[in-house]
């Protein structure tokens, strides 16, 4: 697990952190979002793109649309190189956190169905699988289970 907790600091990501959001996302997923797309999320009043840092290094990111009560991540990553050290389950209770502060009561998100790891992680959490897209993915092609988490009070 994660033992270097006063390390780390959850933020806001900039148009300043773009290359290194980039470079992250590159070396975590066989279908990278580009640079306009993260551009797009910082700069979004519906999307909030926060960055997880330890000292001064970006290892990971989320990606949230909040609408109302209800949110949609559409993206999660880890450092390959932070993977299996709790820095993913650290990052989303304090998401989750932040959601119910403001007032959602839903969340929902896809995941590749061979994405064990991250679908380990959002179970975890309380995220319930509730459907299956087919083809949803397509590089490779891949099936997406769409997942939903409902927040309660004691969440």
């Amino acid at each position: 697990m994660c033992h270097r907790k006063e390390m780390l600091q959850i933020r806001p990501c900039t148009l300043d952190s773009l290359e290194e959001i980039v470079n992250l996302e590159n070396l975590s997923f066989p279908d990278p979002w580009n640079k306009n797309m993260f551009r797009s999320d910082i700069t979004s009043k519906h999307i909030e793109l926060l960055g997880l840092w330890m000292k001064e290094d970006l290892i990971g990111y989320i990606s949230i649309m909040i609408l109302d009560d209800e949110a949609s991540i559409n993206n999660l990553a880890i450092s390959p190189y932070q993977r299996g050290k709790g820095f993913g389950h650290y990052l989303m209770e304090n998401v989750l956190s932040y959601l119910k502060a403001k007032k959602v009561i839903k969340i929902v998100l896809e995941v590749r169905v061979g994405n064990k790891a991250a679908i380990s992680l959002y179970e975890h959490h309380g995220f319930r699988v509730v459907h299956t897209i087919p083809d949803y993915y397509k590089q490779p092609m891949e099936n997406a289970h769409v997942m939903i988490k409902e927040m309660t009070q004691v969440d």
